[in-house]
């Protein structure tokens, strides 16, 4: 699971490592859906606030490649559509906190 997961406790969540990532796309093949994180204002901050709402909130394996260009690989198709039916992902992770109340 270490090689895997960034976050292995028993309520963490699905982030990938850079391992995991790379045994998903390469060696099983699963379909993966890009998201840039960045909006009409610049890029979304990616800091730990940000990174801790994933852990929390998003139920699907996702990496997050941060940097110049900051994106998230979703591993979901229903995920990733709503996602973009919000428009830029920092609003549909809002609106995933306030549909679960947390």
């Amino acid at each position: 699971m270490v090689f895997f997961w960034q976050n292995v406790r028993a309520d963490g969540g699905l982030r990938l490592t850079d391992q995991g990532f790379r045994c998903l796309i390469e060696d099983i093949g699963l379909t993966s859906y890009d998201i840039k994180l960045w909006d009409d204002n610049g890029r979304i901050d990616t800091g730990y606030k940000f990174l801790l709402d994933l852990d929390k909130h998003l139920e699907v394996p996702y990496y997050v490649q941060v940097g110049r260009w900051p994106r998230i690989i979703l591993f979901d198709e229903q995920t990733y559509f709503w996602a973009c039916m919000h428009g830029d992902f920092q609003r549909f992770l809002d609106g995933y906190k306030v549909r679960t109340g947390v």
